[in-house]
């Protein structure tokens, strides 16, 4: 329990959210080829119980005006320079999927990296990422934030902190999580 993160490793998934409640969506609200842009067959919540503790999470928006067959926001997605980006469900249902697990087994650590989102969702990702994190992870009683990148496992485990989340620059400045 001494140990820190960095002398772990932890099981993962590419691309965790590409397909992980069923088919992807086009922009223009046609499905999206799953030979060619799902990774993921199982939901969230599934990967958990199979021992997935490592999420790697695309990320782009979808807008007011983009019609309903999917929920607007930070939505989870596979984005491609070639092909663009097919999208998923909400963002916030997975982060729901993972305090859900954690409130239930209170001696797990989770992972999330936030990477290759969309470009033409940057700005909105910076805006809005760090507030859809914090709404759900801020007051709950089930897990919270870590803010060192690197913690003593056990002290995570102990302190209720078991959650941690990396980025990949450019989505927002400073330290939000602290």
């Amino acid at each position: 329990f001494n140990l820190r993160l960095n002398y772990f490793t932890l099981a993962g998934t590419h691309n965790s959210g590409a397909g992980a409640n069923g088919l992807l969506y086009w922009y223009s609200g046609l499905p999206a080829p799953s030979c060619l842009v799902r990774n993921q067959d199982k939901s969230i919540t599934e990967q958990l119980e199979l021992g997935i503790r490592y999420f790697d999470l695309d990320l782009a928006h979808i807008s007011e005006n983009s019609g309903d067959w999917w929920e607007k926001g930070l939505v989870l997605a596979h984005c491609n320079e070639n092909i663009g980006c097919a999208y998923s469900h909400s963002l916030k249902r997975a982060l729901l999927e993972i305090e859900e697990f954690m409130g239930q087994n209170r001696d797990e650590i989770v992972l999330i990296r936030f990477k290759d989102h969309a470009e033409t969702s940057r700005e909105y990702i910076k805006k809005h990422l760090g507030n859809e994190i914090l709404s759900i992870f801020r007051t709950s009683s089930k897990v919270r934030i870590n803010p060192d990148s690197n913690p003593r496992l056990g002290d995570a485990i102990t302190s209720n902190k078991r959650l941690l989340i990396h980025t990949n620059g450019g989505f927002w400045m400073g330290k939000p999580f602290n």
